[in-house]
């Protein structure tokens, strides 16, 4: 970024294109697509292919450990967290998003084990993803 040259494609018609993260140590990079496709970054090669489940239109990706890749998939009232890496889900299937009366717009992952969604009823709420249990919550204007 900081040159603005090019420096490599990742390229795999199998997996196509969608969400992405980069692994902490920067040497992976996991695209979701019609599948996961995990990239060694330095050769551009393609490490791994997960399966994807189409249960819900969008997703965050995040690693959350070595080799570990979550993905927070939600589509409006509904988020469940799927286990890239593990095939699965990490708890039961996608539920509705904890404490929300509205559509869910956002998603991101906070510290370790804890998601927080936004949605469209002005709540900003931390839950837990292997029990959807609500941790915190805060209320924004709408």
């Amino acid at each position: 970024l900081a040159t603005g040259d090019f420096l490599r494609t990742f390229r795999d018609e199998r997996v196509g294109v969608g969400s992405m993260v980069f692994s902490d140590d920067g040497r992976e990079l996991t695209v979701a697509g019609k599948v996961y496709g995990v990239w060694d970054v330095a050769s551009g090669k393609l490490l791994a292919m997960h399966p994807r489940p189409e249960s819900l239109e969008h997703e965050q990706l995040a690693y959350t450990g070595p080799d570990r890749v979550v993905s927070l998939r939600f589509s409006q009232m509904v988020a469940g967290c799927w286990d890239v890496t593990g095939e699965k889900w990490l708890a039961a299937p996608p539920v509705r998003a904890p404490g929300h009366s509205g559509v869910v717009t956002g998603v991101a992952f906070r510290g370790a084990g804890e998601v927080v969604t936004a949605a469209d009823d002005g709540a900003v709420i931390r839950w837990d993803p292997m029990n959807g249990r609500e941790v915190g919550r805060v209320m924004l204007a709408k």
